[in-house]
Order: structure tokens, then C-alpha cells, then sequence
């Protein structure tokens, strides 16, 4: 007896019975709908004021700032936003790395 269970919105799992007490199992994923997440590269950097500048070096004019770490990558995360919505690219997720050049 065959039989479906979901296992995300993308999979579903699929078994069905061989023979007397043997269970094949299938594993059937649509990948269809599976967008990456990208991922943009940002550097922090302490700005002449004391403020940390953060610029992401993937998107051209992406740059922003910030009193500490935190809203300095918050801002650069909206400022990011900004520039894919405006051109075009809205991404409905995206993640970002960032490295550390602090010391001045």
C-alpha cells in the first residue's frame, strides 16, 4: 500500500510496499522552487569620527555607517535592500559576511 508523507515544502517522502515485510523508501525532492541564498561581502572599518563604516564590496554605491558594529551592519543590511529593490534584483533573502579591519 503506497503511502506519501511530507517533509518540507519542497520534499515529500514516498514508500510502498515490495513484497511480505520489505518497505522500498524513495526520497522525491522538487528543487524547482529552491532559490540559493546569496551572499554579499561587506568590510568594517573605523571611520575618521569614530563611527564603524560598513561597504559591501559586491554592490557598487553600497556603503552605510553605524555607532558600533551592530546598527552599522543593520544599516548596511538596509542599504543593501535598497539598492537591489531599486535595481531590479530584490532578493527575498540574502545573508552577508563581513570582515573586521576595526583598529585605528
Amino acid at each position: 500500500m503506497p503511502c506519501t508523507r511530507s517533509v518540507s515544502d519542497n520534499m515529500s517522502l514516498t514508500c510502498s510496499t515490495m513484497s511480505e515485510g520489505q518497505i522500498r523508501t524513495k526520497l522525491v525532492a522538487d528543487f524547482t522552487n529552491i532559490h540559493p541564498r546569496k551572499i554579499y561581502r561587506v568590510l568594517l572599518e573605523k571611520g575618521q569620527d569614530g563611527w564603524i563604516v560598513a561597504r559591501c564590496r559586491d554592490i557598487k554605491g553600497a556603503i552605510s555607517q553605524g555607532k558600533d558594529r551592530d546598527e552599522a551592519l543593520r544599516n548596511i543590511i538596509e542599504a543593501i535592500s535598497v539598492i537591489l529593490e531599486d535595481t531590479g534584483e530584490s532578493e527575498t533573502e540574502f545573508s552577508i559576511t563581513w570582515d573586521e579591519n576595526l583598529r585605528k
